[in-house]
């Protein structure tokens, strides 16, 4: 079977993250996830969101979220899904790494 590696990319705001277990959502997979870093920025807390190969991504929400209903603490293991729509895939060959001028 040939591998194929691509990038995908999504707004951050298409989170849905799950402090109990789920395998799916709407038939589709959730990934696990490990609170790497919790920061509080005043009216929003920032979490650090770590996949299993690494990969992080920065997550924010309301204080009152953050303090509310997600409380996350660093090291607890969540559930991520992100509507299949609302990714985005390129192949290697289409991301260009130059800097913008």
């Amino acid at each position: 079977m040939m591998q194929c590696w691509c990038t995908l990319a999504f707004i951050t705001a298409d989170i849905q993250l799950f402090i109990e277990y789920m395998e799916q959502v709407d038939g589709h997979s959730v990934t696990p996830v490990t609170i790497k870093d919790r920061i509080n920025l005043g009216w929003t807390i920032k979490y650090v969101l770590a996949f299993d190969d690494d990969v992080e991504v920065e997550w924010s929400v309301s204080r009152e979220q953050g303090q509310g209903a997600y409380n996350l603490d660093v090291g607890q293991r969540v559930y991520m899904y992100v509507k299949p729509g609302a990714m985005m895939g390129f192949n290697d060959e289409e991301i260009d790494s130059a800097p913008l001028v």
